[in-house]
């Protein structure tokens, strides 16, 4: 009888040089992998392993497990304001994972339902709860969501200063962060979905001409759940409005677009360190119809813009240092023709919106035909959900979370 040669094992190194390259965007092969063995568990729940799957994935370490996506049960026009789109029973904030991911957050199958998301970052979703009283902003009920845990909680009422705006969900806007965003202490945001957060609310004022924030934060000590911060004097046209697109977040600032019909469009800017708000001139030609402007944050971290002219292209721009040292200016960086990505058809009954970004190189587009994600890299065109057009999308991305160590 012929003797029986064992294969013999794969040396650690080898074995991590083989898991290392697990990629990040599908979470459950790397667990597969740990289920393998004791061995491999032991390899994979290792701090070093930890840190070097980390440095190798750097820039992919939060890609999107999933979008977070904006429609209502009627028709949405590409002028969407969120004032004339149905009522509360019509706002869905559903989750459509992402292809490459396996991700599907706990109990949300069936989206959100009467309700609308405003942002996803940093492991957390802020929503807006459509069926209390939408337009009332004394009566407005704001929830932050966890997908990971499917945590919901409800955040305290506005203060007083929010009352003041007309009563339209188009007057305000929202963001959600890492509680340390913004402070100088460096979270790199790869575990702090669990921890404390910050909800940023800003709003016009258009009878008496200012803006105002309002900020939550969900860590112990202060006196009141929410601080005000009411006076930033500002000219602003009758019709201005926010639009539902994502804000940006670009150093220690908060970018919002406030929209008019005319030239008088702006960038308002919040500074997390000084809770302070300026306004922020967006790049001549100003005289694109709403909504197609976009705020977002360039690959080397500054402030940029995106603004759908005609004939379908997509016009960007990125805010540099003005030449001798003077102060920052626009710049324009590039061309994007959508008859290069989308169907024939997407572009003949109606513009197309911008409704979304996940960083520069990923668009969300919203047509007649239905929503397209354009990854301007690849040149790959795929479509995001079906039968719904969606009015704003929010890419989710969240900490990576490695096996844990068997005992």
């Amino acid at each position: 009888m012929a003797a029986v040669h064992r294969v013999p094992e794969l040396v650690d190194d080898a074995v991590e040089e083989v898991l290392v390259r697990c990629p990040p965007d599908d979470p459950a092969r790397l667990h597969r992998a740990a289920l393998v063995c004791k061995r491999w568990h032991r390899l994979i729940s290792a701090a070093s392993f930890r840190r070097r799957y980390a440095e190798r994935h750097r820039r992919a370490f939060h890609h999107p497990l999933g979008f977070v996506c904006n429609f209502t049960a009627g028709e949405v026009s590409s002028s969407f304001s969120g004032d004339d789109n149905g009522g509360a029973d019509d706002h869905t904030a559903h989750f459509v994972p992402s292809p490459l991911s396996s991700f599907h957050p706990p109990g949300a199958a069936a989206g959100h339902r009467k309700m609308r998301a405003l942002d996803a970052r940093h492991g957390r979703v802020l929503l807006h709860d459509m069926d209390v009283d939408p337009i009332s902003l004394d009566k407005m009920r704001l929830v932050v969501w966890n997908p990971i845990t499917g945590e919901h909680r409800d955040l305290p009422r506005l203060p007083v200063v929010a009352y003041y705006s007309y009563y339209s969900p188009s007057c305000w806007n929202a963001a959600v962060l890492c509680a340390a965003a913004g402070d100088g202490e460096g979270c790199d945001h790869d575990s702090c979905h669990r921890g404390h957060f910050r909800v940023v609310v800003v709003g016009v004022n258009r009878r008496h001409n200012y803006a105002y924030s309002c900020v939550y934060s969900s860590e112990p000590g202060g006196s009141w759940p929410w601080s005000a911060r009411t006076k930033c004097s500002m000219a602003l046209h009758p019709g201005c409005r926010f639009d539902p697109n994502p804000s940006a977040l670009v150093g220690d600032a908060l970018y919002f677009v406030l929209q008019t019909n005319g030239d008088s469009s702006k960038i308002l800017k919040y500074d997390l360190a000084t809770e302070r708000m300026s306004a922020v001139n967006l790049p001549p030609p100003t005289g694109f119809h709403y909504p197609r402007i976009a705020v977002l944050t360039m690959d080397e971290g500054g402030l940029g813009l995106a603004i759908v002219g005609q004939s379908s292209k997509i016009y960007m721009w990125s805010r540099v240092d003005g030449s001798d040292g003077g102060a920052e200016e626009w710049c324009q960086s590039g061309v994007i023709d959508l008859e290069k990505f989308l169907p024939a058809n997407a572009l003949v009954f109606d513009s197309p919106a911008l409704v979304g970004f996940a960083g520069v190189g990923v668009i969300f587009i919203g047509t007649k035909v239905g929503n397209f994600v354009v990854d301007l890299k690849s040149d790959q065109v795929r479509k995001l959900g079906e039968g719904r057009r969606f009015y704003s999308v929010f890419p989710f991305s969240s900490s990576f979370r490695f096996p844990g160590p068997r005992y």
